[in-house]
Order: structure tokens, then sequence, then C-alpha cells
């Protein structure tokens, strides 16, 4: 019993005596850069984006024709393309694209505009997953994303 004790203490000393693994330095937590939030939008270098865990939605927040885009970036593939739509319209919205990555556009006039100012106004994406037999659907606020844009247009000079 000595033997084996003797042993294990002369094979502790041999493992405190080697050298350890080589430890590199981790920095320092730093709080994350305070980004302008509009409800569900955030502002990150001119960008507007949101964030839905499965999709994506981005806009540059400058108006082309009329119109402003919004993309959609989905992280799978789907079994058909989604749907978008705006609460309180009766028909969808335009939509383009390939793959996992949609365009829809956004009309900037009077009307919609007081229409997405409206509190609970949605932008709304329905898509299917390809490995699921149901519809998913997510939504993003409206004012939020033209609040945004306003902001984008101040800050960045657009």
């Amino acid at each position: 019993m000595t033997r084996v004790l003797s042993l294990l203490c002369a094979m502790f000393l041999l493992a405190g005596c080697m050298p350890g693994p080589d430890v590199t330095r981790l920095p320092k937590w730093q709080k994350p850069a305070d980004l302008p939030r509009f409800g569900d939008w955030i502002v990150d270098d001119c960008t507007i984006l949101a964030n839905a865990g499965e999709v994506r939605a981005e806009s540059s927040g400058k108006l082309s024709g009329g119109v402003m885009p919004v993309t959609f970036h989905l992280e799978m593939p789907l079994v058909r393309p989604p749907q978008a739509q705006m609460s309180g319209l009766p028909v969808a919205l335009p939509l383009d694209g390939t793959s996992w990555t949609f365009r829809t556009y956004l009309a900037y006039d009077a009307t919609t505009v007081a229409h997405m100012m409206d509190p609970g106004t949605f932008l709304m994406l329905s898509y299917q997953p390809l490995n699921t037999s149901d519809t998913r659907q997510i939504h993003f606020d409206t004012r939020g994303l033209l609040q945004a844009a306003v902001h984008v247009g101040k800050v960045c000079g657009r």
C-alpha cells in the first residue's frame, strides 16, 4: 500500500513541475456599442436591421422611385417563395428574389406612410421551410422602420 501511495505522490509531484498549457488572455469584456433602436429595428453603420431568429430584415432607408426596398435573408431553404404583406392591407406586397434572399418594396406615399405609422401595423413574411409542413410567419413593426429611415436620413446625409 505504501508503494502505491509513494508512486502516486511521485506522479503528482512530476505533474506539478511540468509546464502547463499555453494560455492566451482574452480581451476584457466591453459593453456593445449603443446602436440606435427603433422598435424591432436598429441602425448599424447606416443600415437598418431587424432580426427575428430565422429571418433577418435589412433596408438602406433610401427611397427610389417612391418606394423603399426591404430585403429579407432567410437561414433555410423554402418549399416555395415567401409572401410579404403589411397588416391592414388586403393585397400581398411585391416580392422578388431567389434562394434565401427576397426583397419587397414599400410604397412611400402619404396614405401608406400614415398607415405604417399607426401602432400595431406590421410588415409580415409568411414562409415554409423545406423540412416542415407548417407555414411560419414573422413580423416587424413598420413605425420603427420609418423612424429608423428618418434617423438614417439625418445622420448619414442621404
